[in-house]
């Protein structure tokens, strides 16, 4: 039996297993920006070592100033390592008005699971777990060793990632990384996300007069500080959204021909896009 076909098999023989768990993951409320919950994020973290550990990896937990990062890897050597991101924390549920079910009672609506973190990021984490134990007991040859990285506070900026990542550099060295938290096309239209918008955050300050001014008689000699803040938040763009900041695209690559003529394959419509 050839490696695919072996790892295809063992995933669908424990296709209920693989459902079952994945829905106890998704039951555990790991809202990592509300304190309430730090038991509970603690708790989520212990499922995703138990699950890493039951995969077949070597699987243990770090604390952190915040909420634990699980880490576990399978490495015999002498071969290109991949390193797997992902994280267990979630956005909080509110408003609870809008769901049709509980946050964190998993339902199943046709072909989707609806709870929270079902698509970012237990899903797509929980997935990559169940491969990872496929390959390593399905019998079928690997062609490399894996090590996966889980955090507990991607929702709230991961503010003890950077140094946990300086601190075990060594630990954590690898050839290639799969970021297990982004998405596929459409049904049946996987995916391999190779770029991201980067974000950049900034804290301005706008002070103008230090008593209420009358707009009749100051209007048009003292400048309301919330118009100022919009015309510089305005001026950085140009008409259809090209950054206008000097310098902004220097280093930003340009796309390739072929890239270009994989998105046009791609069966995107205007009418589904805007629907």
């Amino acid at each position: 039996m050839s490696p695919n076909v072996a790892v295809r098999s063992y995933l669908e023989s424990q296709r209920e297993r693989f459902t079952r768990e994945l829905f106890d993951f998704l039951r555990i409320p790991s809202v990592s920006s509300d304190p309430a919950l730090k038991g509970e994020v603690e708790r989520c973290a212990q499922f995703v070592q138990d699950r890493l550990a039951a995969a077949g990896l070597r699987a243990q937990t770090f604390p952190t100033a915040g909420h634990p990062i699980v880490y576990g890897e399978s490495v015999e050597g002498g071969r290109p390592t991949v390193l797997v991101y992902g994280h267990y924390d979630v956005q909080p549920p509110e408003p609870l008005a809008l769901w049709r079910h509980g946050p964190f009672d998993p339902t199943v609506e046709g072909e989707d699971v609806i709870a929270r973190g079902a698509s970012d990021d237990k899903g797509q984490v929980f997935s990559l777990i169940a491969g990872v134990e496929a390959w390593l007991k399905s019998g079928g040859a690997r062609g490399a060793d894996v090590k996966v990285l889980i955090e507990g506070e991607e929702e709230v900026g991961s503010p003890n990632l950077a140094p946990f990542l300086r601190k075990e550099r060594k630990r954590l060295r690898a050839e290639h990384v799969v970021i297990a938290d982004t998405s596929q096309f459409a049904p049946n239209v996987p995916a391999i996300t190779y770029g991201l918008k980067g974000l950049v955050y900034l804290e301005l300050i706008v002070r103008g007069s230090n008593k209420v001014l009358h707009a009749g008689s100051y209007g048009g000699a003292v400048m309301n500080p919330a118009n100022a803040l919009t015309r510089m938040i305005a001026s950085c763009q140009w008409q259809f959204v090209k950054v206008a900041i000097p310098g902004f695209y220097d280093e930003v690559r340009p796309l390739e021909d072929w890239e270009r003529e994989q998105f046009a394959r791609l069966p995107f419509r205007d009418e589904d896009f805007l629907a």
